[in-house]
């Protein structure tokens, strides 16, 4: 298991976001060694199991797909399905402890109502804290998980998009290739000077590439903006 892997994985997982105890000691196992700066290879993480009179062999044979235990291919997706599935089995049994109390015929519904709001803030509120924990990075770490992710992306192994062309030369240039990746863009200027006919010519560019463009306009219906496309598009073929 590559140390650079565990980096990232160490931070975005925790035991508990595993649903069977067996995954969870395994996972544990590799998380004490990597505190304790160690390698990741079989021998060392059979010998830490045996240390702790437990058989990683069994261990393993007791894995769902347990083949697979150390593949490291397409990591970062597997922690996400992982926490996806954390936080869905969370809010089913959110839902459960929401029918127990509505099953509960002393409460009063302005107590029921608050005992939900109440029940609903504290998940939103769990899910918060845990996407913050996530972007917690020392310098090194932060350091190490930026020159890994731009050696995976120049190696080819991991190419992702990091930017998205506008279509226009200028705007990409002046934004180092275009629009950042999971960020928010804004266009800033005067009244009546285009900052929506623009938008409009960013989607269609964008949209043109084959990524799902969603447009919202609180200033002009749909009908504004189809005939402000299909001029644009006009304007282009003559």
């Amino acid at each position: 298991f590559p140390s650079h892997e565990m980096d990232m994985v160490y931070h975005k997982l925790f035991p508990q976001h595993f649903s069977l105890p067996i995954h969870q000691k395994l996972y544990s196992g590799l998380r004490a060694l990597y505190q304790q700066g160690k390698p990741l290879d079989i021998f060392t993480v059979s010998l830490y199991f045996e240390e702790k009179k437990e058989d990683l062999k069994s261990l393993i044979a007791k894995c769902v797909d347990g083949s697979n235990l150390f593949n490291t291919f397409l990591v970062e997706e597997y922690c996400d399905e992982i926490l996806r599935y954390y936080y869905a089995r969370q809010a089913i049994k959110l839902g459960y402890e929401i029918m127990k109390e509505a099953h509960n015929l002393e409460h009063s519904t302005t107590q029921l109502s608050k005992i939900i709001v109440d029940k609903c803030f504290n998940f939103s509120n769990e899910l918060s804290l845990a996407k913050k924990k996530q972007s917690l990075f020392t310098m090194p770490e932060l350091m190490i998980n930026t020159l890994t992710h731009l050696e995976d992306i120049n190696s080819g192994e991991k190419a992702k998009i990091v930017s998205i062309s506008t279509g226009f030369s200028s705007i990409d240039q002046a934004l180092n290739g275009g629009i950042p990746k999971s960020s928010i863009t804004a266009i800033g200027a005067r009244p009546g000077d285009g900052k929506t006919t623009l938008g409009i010519q960013i989607a269609l560019n964008v949209a043109k590439q084959g990524i799902p463009v969603i447009f919202f306009s609180l200033e002009m219906t749909s009908i504004q903006l189809g005939i402000k496309i299909i001029g644009k598009e006009m304007t282009d073929l003559s």
